[in-house]
């Protein structure tokens, strides 16, 4: 039987990880074929929430963690967009040698492909790079994604206003939700330039 590596790259904040970990978690109780090696990057900051998580859990000998080397940055306003991005695009060569060490390994499986967070999309770079298939991790709900859709046109905060309507109901959820408890919409609108293309 073949094993089959998958390398994960998610974004880490403590929502985005552990809904990686979980989804690893569940790949490899399903298909004991499968090989996951989970890239954690470092943030120019240190989140609590991160190493907490990750000291407290005890990955199986199918998920492993490898944890990226710290890189100087500059403090960045975080989390916004642009610094998100920001941190991806420094990333990838961190990533990419990553993942030549990781195909040089005679222990580890075929590499079947790079599965990226949505919020560092940029890394599919890598895997067009190595000629590796690379799929999209989503953590939010489908209904968040959907208001992501639906937003795609948004190129100014105008057209956001009808959004922001208290009457505006939005029926993307299974109960429907007011558009007042909606992330201030030059927030939203920021993060789907950056994120939605």
């Amino acid at each position: 039987m073949t094993k089959l590596e998958l390398v994960f790259v998610p974004l880490p904040a403590v929502g985005h990880l552990l809904s990686a970990v979980e989804f690893c978690k569940l790949l490899v109780g399903r298909d004991d074929r499968f090989s996951i090696t989970l890239l954690i990057m470092k943030l120019p900051f240190d989140d609590a929430a991160v190493t907490n998580y990750i000291n407290s859990n005890s990955f199986s000998g199918s998920i492993r963690l490898a944890h990226l080397p710290h890189l100087d940055m500059k403090p960045l306003q975080f989390p916004s967009p642009s610094a998100i991005f920001e941190i991806m695009e420094k990333q990838k060569l961190l990533v990419r040698d990553a993942v030549h060490q990781l195909m040089n390994r005679p222990e580890t499986g075929r590499l079947a492909g790079i599965v990226v967070d949505l919020l560092c999309i940029s890394m599919m770079d890598v895997a067009d790079e190595l000629d590796v298939p690379s799929y999209v991790f989503v953590t939010s709900s489908a209904a968040s994604l959907a208001l992501m859709f639906i937003s795609k046109p948004c190129t100014t905060t105008r057209a956001w206003i009808s959004l922001s309507s208290l009457t505006r109901i939005l029926s993307l959820w299974s109960q429907a939700v007011s558009t007042r408890f909606l992330p201030d919409s030059s927030l939203l609108c920021g993060w789907i330039r950056t994120v939605g293309g």
